[in-house]
């Protein structure tokens, strides 16, 4: 909308200019055909004439630098409007991700729940196997401590014998 106006507004002072040139050289041409102006009046209006032109170039000099940066402001836009939907995108894939994970979750726990009991039922049978380990172990060290009991009588025994 603004480089329309923009557009419209030099047009209108390119109207102008070109009006102005006109009825500006048809006053130099009547009065001077006619003697009614003096040299320093007709450059006075060449002056204004040409402070016009400038006036009118500078003015769409920076009416196209206003194009210019309208149109970096709009590719601008789009990088972000393109970066926002990549991040929006990206969103999703990790919000989909998170649903899974809840779902992989609620199948464990379920997986853990019905294996709870054999869970339970392991650990009492590891504990008595544990507990009957220990007692066979004590078994084994009193005939350990019998048997060298008996060794060491057999040997006195013997020793006697042989005294």
């Amino acid at each position: 909308a603004q480089i329309s106006d923009l557009t419209s507004e030099i047009k209108r002072l390119n109207d102008l200019m070109k009006d102005q040139q006109e009825v500006s050289k048809a006053q130099v041409d009547n009065l001077s055909s006619e003697n009614k102006i003096s040299k320093d009046e007709e450059a006075k209006l060449s002056a204004a004439n040409d402070k016009l032109t400038t006036d009118i170039t500078t003015l769409q000099n920076t009416l196209e630098q206003q194009n210019k940066q309208l149109a970096h402001s709009k590719q601008q836009n789009n990088d972000l409007a393109q970066q926002n939907n990549d991040l929006i995108q990206h969103n999703n894939d990790l919000t989909q991700q998170n649903t899974l994970l809840k779902v992989q979750n609620n199948e464990l726990s379920l997986f853990t729940q019905e294996q709870s009991p054999q869970a339970t039922i392991a650990s009492d049978t590891e504990a008595e196997l544990t507990a009957e380990i220990d007692r066979l172990r004590l078994r084994e060290t009193e005939l350990t401590e019998e048997v060298k009991r008996l060794n060491d009588q057999r040997l006195e025994e013997l020793m006697g014998v042989k005294r």
